[in-house]
């Protein structure tokens, strides 16, 4: 065994940034040439929105694959050539939470959110602290235990490896644990996200609409409830085909005055109110 010194401890992470930035710029790669996509958007659901669990689990998985890494290339500078001993029990249990996470969260949306036609997606990472198109405190507390979570295991790894004689006996180098009070802490607060998500949203409908037939470019008016203060996308469907609004001239929480889209055909049309994740049920009007 040969003793490691500081400089291969700093080497040891400089090749472990390397591999795992060559890792994810490969997958970034293929991610955009076969789905024409990118590499963010592994942290969106299957709607498009962006997702804190998923988000969670990433940052999670990236860092517990980077330490882990590192430790074994601090082993292999010493000539202890076996990979380090198993994944300690904390880490594994907050691991299977952040997987368990996602997959209860996907399925609560998918039955929160479910709408047999989603004609936009938001491209805003900002609506990962989002509940009903409003900031709520359950997502920060999870969005801040996550990055707590991961500065503390950070300073517990540096911790580990200036310990005294460290370096001297690699062959007991390993993942550290993770303190169970942060476990639980960070349990709690998906516990929390999850229940957030539980609570049932206020319904936006379209309940009238001023006058019932119009013309292309003249204004009409749409009545119903909770459309929000805050402007954001009206369509015209026409059986598969969905044309976006351009011009509305106002937006309250139950009236939205808009010219109807220019170049529509005469005939009937589904007029909906997309609303960040919710969108109203279909309002039949007819274009003139």
């Amino acid at each position: 065994m040969v003793e490691v010194l500081p400089q291969h401890v700093v080497l040891a992470f400089v090749i472990s940034f390397a591999i795992v930035f060559v890792i994810i710029l490969s997958v970034h790669l293929i991610v955009k040439h076969l789905k024409h996509g990118r590499l963010r958007d592994i942290i969106r659901d299957n709607e498009g929105y962006p997702s804190l669990a998923l988000f969670q689990f990433s940052a999670w998985t990236a860092i517990i694959a980077f330490f882990y890494l590192v430790v074994y290339l601090i082993r292999v500078f010493g000539d202890v050539l076996e990979i380090p001993p198993a994944i300690p029990s904390n880490l594994l249990t907050l691991m299977g939470i952040s997987v368990a996470v996602p997959v209860v969260s996907g399925g609560i949306s998918a039955v929160k959110y479910r709408t047999k036609e989603r004609p936009d997606k938001p491209h805003s990472f900002s609506t990962m602290l989002e509940e009903d198109d409003k900031p709520t405190l359950t997502r920060f507390q999870m969005f801040i235990w996550t990055w707590i979570g991961i500065a503390i295991y950070f300073f517990i790894f540096l911790a580990m490896l200036t310990k005294h004689g460290a370096l001297q006996a690699v062959e007991n180098l390993y993942l550290p644990d993770i303190d169970p009070t942060l476990v639980i802490l960070m349990g709690i607060s998906q516990g929390a996200y999850i229940g957030g998500k539980l609570i049932p949203s206020q319904a936006m409908e379209i309940t009238r609409i001023v006058p019932q037939k119009a013309t292309a470019e003249q204004t009409i008016s749409l009545f119903g409830v909770n459309f929000g203060e805050v402007k954001d996308t009206i369509w015209f469907c026409f059986n598969d085909i969905a044309q976006r609004v351009t011009d509305i001239e106002s937006w309250t929480n139950t009236r939205i005055d808009l010219k109807v889209p220019t170049g529509l055909k005469a005939g009937n049309y589904s007029i909906r109110v997309a609303k960040g994740e919710r969108i109203t049920p279909a309002k039949m009007f007819t274009v003139t």
